[in-house]
């Protein structure tokens, strides 16, 4: 278990941190004798993380953002708004959206993982699409114009995708200021945005 923790580096005090609990609880309970592994072991933390999701406040405000006045905007708005509301899309999946993956619901597999996804289409979802009509675009296949006929290959796809990444986050940044949001917004936090919004409703059980 101790190699599978350590292999993993990224997640390493998160998961040590929970192994540590998991041993004390066992202690109190009498199921072991304290022999204190972790009495010279200190788990760091960084206290200058970056927060990776906004929360219900915060959210609205930006929702509340009026691309009117600022149309340049106005694609990365809806792009944000779309994937909050089909469960935190990862970007790289909306650039990637077919037009036949939308029916009553919204289908589609994953990139990274290449789990299959259902979503259901909401009122908003159904009036982002709806909005998107009006944003130029080439006639393809996507629903969103992040990528078109040209893009064919991997190479083409990944390339196309990072650098229309770095022009959203620049504007979702601007976005966020505008409306008085001082996180550090990304693509990234779009989709933890959902799941920990989620979570603090109490309406849906974290499994």
């Amino acid at each position: 278990y101790f190699l599978a923790l350590t292999h993993d580096v990224g997640g390493l005090g998160v998961r040590m941190r929970d192994l540590r609990a998991r041993y004390n609880e066992a202690v109190k309970l009498g199921l072991i004798d304290d022999l204190e592994p972790f009495k010279h072991y200190s788990i760091k933390v960084n206290k200058n993380k970056r927060r990776i999701a906004i929360n219900k406040e915060e959210l609205d405000k930006f929702f509340a953002f009026d691309y009117n006045e600022y149309p340049k905007y106005k694609l990365s708005y809806l792009t944000f708004v779309f994937s909050y509301y089909s469960a935190g899309m990862n970007f790289t999946d909306v650039c990637k959206l077919e037009k036949g993956q939308i029916g009553d619901e919204l289908s589609y597999r994953r990139s990274k993982t290449s789990k299959p996804i259902k979503v259901p289409l909401y009122e908003r979802t159904k009036e982002i699409l709806k909005e998107l009509l009006t944003v130029p675009k080439e006639n393809n296949g996507y629903v969103f114009p992040y990528l078109t006929d040209f893009h064919k290959s991997d190479t083409q796809i990944d390339n196309r995708i990072k650098k229309t990444r770095t022009q959203y986050n620049k504007d979702i940044k601007f976005i966020a200021g505008k409306v008085g949001i001082t996180a550090n917004l990304t693509s990234y936090v779009v989709r933890h945005s959902f799941a920990t919004i989620l979570y603090h409703s109490g309406n849906v059980p974290i499994e």
